[in-house]
């Protein structure tokens, strides 16, 4: 199995999204998690692991 990261950035914010849960209208999305990091920690993180 290969690892494959996703992240998906919402207004500015590293989060995992509910599939299918973004919306254009009214910028909106059902959020499981949201990270206190940036998206720059989780590259440099996924570049040292590889």
């Amino acid at each position: 199995m290969e690892f494959r990261p996703c992240i998906d950035i919402h207004n500015g914010k590293v989060k995992q999204i509910v599939g299918s849960s973004l919306k254009d209208a009214g910028n909106q999305a059902q959020e499981n998690f949201v990270s206190e990091q940036d998206g720059a920690f989780y590259a440099n993180f996924y570049k040292k692991t590889v």
